[in-house]
């Protein structure tokens, strides 16, 4: 809450939004449910840094399940394109990291 200048009352954070923060506000409520307020909440929770990989990032994005809608954490675009790429789906990514792991454990040598 917060009072305005002109008027003198006492207005949700949200009626004092530019264009652009109204815009965003509408974007995100339509996609994922949740307010611009609630997007700045979760940047301050994560300290505006990527759930996954923890690099702070000014661009964060919202993480969502794509089959139920919920809203999991605010990723950096890396992070979360890895995880579209992967289809959201565990096996994939652990067998990404087996992968890795033996990559990283051998010697990978060009062929003559």
């Amino acid at each position: 809450m917060k009072t305005c200048r002109k008027c003198g009352q006492v207005k949700s954070a949200e009626d004092f939004y530019t264009i652009t923060e109204r815009i965003r506000n509408t974007d995100l409520q339509m996609r994922y449910g949740i307010t611009l307020a609630d997007f700045r909440a979760m940047y301050a929770r994560q300290e505006g840094r990527c759930a996954i990989c923890g690099a702070a990032d000014e661009k964060l994005v919202v993480d969502h399940h794509h089959d139920t809608g919920r809203v999991r954490a605010l990723l950096c675009h890396l992070c979360n394109t890895m995880l579209g790429c992967a289809r959201e789906r565990e096996d994939i990514l652990a067998r990404s990291i087996a992968y890795l792991r033996a990559a990283t454990a051998s010697t990978l040598r060009p062929q003559p």
